[in-house]
């Protein structure tokens, strides 16, 4: 059962999937562009179509995204393209109905005059009450449609901004702040070196790098945990992913920014040189600050299945050290 589930997961994210949908779904579309479909067929296919979008977010890119709020956008024509139509096919009907009940009545009038003619202006009050009744009852129930249309437009409008503040805050860059370089062991950091702290205040250690990439902390049978390397624009870039007990992973960083597993965690707070992730266990199991374009401070926890979790200022034993491009930082993790 398991495999079956992985292989759903898989097929699920695969490109191909988010592919296959967009085509069919952008089919649909260009076919109801030359025939237009009954009223409430569209909103329903944007609906469908807005919540598999929501499902295969975390695996679109930004383009990916602009092309299906444009096929969104393209159904929203249709349905109003539809409902148009539908308004002229009722005022279609209701002037036939109204010819039809005119005919009628003039028929029923000749007769009526020619029977009774003192009744002719009981006989006309009627049918204008009638006509006015009827009239009165459609234009109310037209309303009643622009109002729960209006309602679903509202509902969708609300679901893409939720949509823009999840991704904007799970997804970005931290860039360099102005504050003071803490005092440490290392070198000054000058010209292109970089000075990166690991853990808290009390137990914190230091590495200076001077040459990149450079990683900084390994861990033997998993391999490089944190590297550290320029970003094009000459930032520092930190490549690490923070992972829960079943593996999956809770925060990547990497040179071009970071993302945040959106099913992975319980906490979020981010300014523009600062992200704290914590987990749903209610740990912060990563604290990042961009101090200056030459110094970084990470905070946090590193977790394995089966094994102990290992606080980034590793050891009580290994504390306030500076590694000068000595090599990496090689870690063995106790069961």
């Amino acid at each position: 059962m398991s495999r079956i589930f992985e292989f759903s997961e898989r097929a699920w994210k695969h490109v191909a999937m988010a592919t296959g949908l967009f085509l069919l779904f952008s089919g649909t579309c260009l076919w109801w562009l030359f025939r237009t479909p009954s009223l409430g067929y569209a909103i329903g296919f944007l609906a469908v179509v807005a919540a598999v979008m929501a499902a295969l977010m975390e695996n679109l890119g930004a383009m990916a995204r602009f092309a299906w709020i444009i096929l969104l956008f393209g159904f929203l024509w249709i349905e109003t393209r539809a409902i148009d139509d539908d308004k002229q096919k009722a005022t279609k009907e209701l002037t036939e109905h109204f010819g039809s009940l005119s005919g009628q009545a003039e028929q029923n009038l000749k007769n009526i005059l020619d029977a009774e003619n003192k009744n002719f202006r009981d006989v006309l009050s009627n049918q204008e009450r009638n006509s006015s009744a009827t009239l009165r009852q459609l234009l109310n129930q037209q309303k009643e449609q622009n109002r729960e249309f209006n309602a679903i437009l509202a509902k969708q409008q609300q679901l893409f901004e939720h949509e823009d503040q999840l991704a904007e805050s799970l997804n970005g860059r931290l860039v360099p702040a102005s504050e003071t370089t803490p005092e440490n062991t290392c070198p000054a950091a000058q010209g292109d070196s970089v000075l990166l702290f690991l853990g808290e205040a009390a137990d914190q250690n230091t590495v200076r790098v001077t040459h990149f990439p450079r990683t900084v902390v390994a861990i033997q049978d998993v391999g490089p945990v944190i590297t550290l390397d320029r970003a094009t624009d000459g930032s520092i870039g930190v490549a690490m992913d923070i992972r829960s007990k079943d593996r999956r992973i809770v925060v990547r960083l990497n040179p071009n920014g970071f993302v945040v597993n959106k099913n992975n965690f319980l906490e979020v707070h981010k300014d523009k040189s600062s992200l704290v992730i914590v987990d749903e266990f209610g740990n912060e199991v990563l604290n990042a600050h961009y101090l200056n374009r030459q110094a970084f401070v990470l905070k946090g926890i590193l977790t394995y299945p089966d094994r102990n979790p290992i606080p980034l200022s590793f050891a009580p034993r290994m504390r306030h050290v500076c590694l000068s491009n000595a090599g990496s930082i090689d870690l063995m993790i106790s069961q």
